[in-house]
């Protein structure tokens, strides 16, 4: 049984990604010649998929460290500010008036606790039970 843990978490997390979106949320269109490319240089993997249904499909392989590229959102955020098709968002702290700290897990089911949670953005934070 080790090994089979050994050799399991030696694969890379893939996404599968809809070309058409992806290329939406980039604001230009490539071929897959040029997406190889860019993606070679990125230092991410893509892959043509013909056998989801719905039509064709990219799928990209990740880097284990890379958690900001495990959707579509992230992976064109990324992509868009290596290419200079996007300026990196400005965060901007701002100070709060009270110190609440709470402990959080991030979840993206809907069958959360409306009432112990904040939705952002399709991802929710939810209060951790004790």
């Amino acid at each position: 049984s080790d090994v089979y843990k050994r050799q399991r978490y030696k694969e890379m997390p893939t996404i599968s990604v809809d070309p058409e979106y992806l290329f939406h949320l980039l604001g230009k269109k490539f071929t897959l010649e040029e997406l190889d490319k860019i993606c070679f240089d990125f230092g991410i993997e893509i892959e043509e998929d013909d056998e989801e249904q719905g039509g064709k499909k990219f799928k990209f392989e990740i880097g284990a460290n890379r958690y900001d590229l495990l959707s579509v959102e992230g992976l064109a955020l990324s992509l868009g500010i290596f290419l200079g098709l996007r300026d990196i968002p400005q965060v901007k702290y701002v100070e709060s008036q009270t110190r609440e700290y709470m402990t959080c897990l991030l979840y993206t089911s809907d069958a959360a606790d409306d009432l112990l949670c904040v939705d952002l953005g399709g991802r929710r934070i939810i209060k951790k039970k004790k």
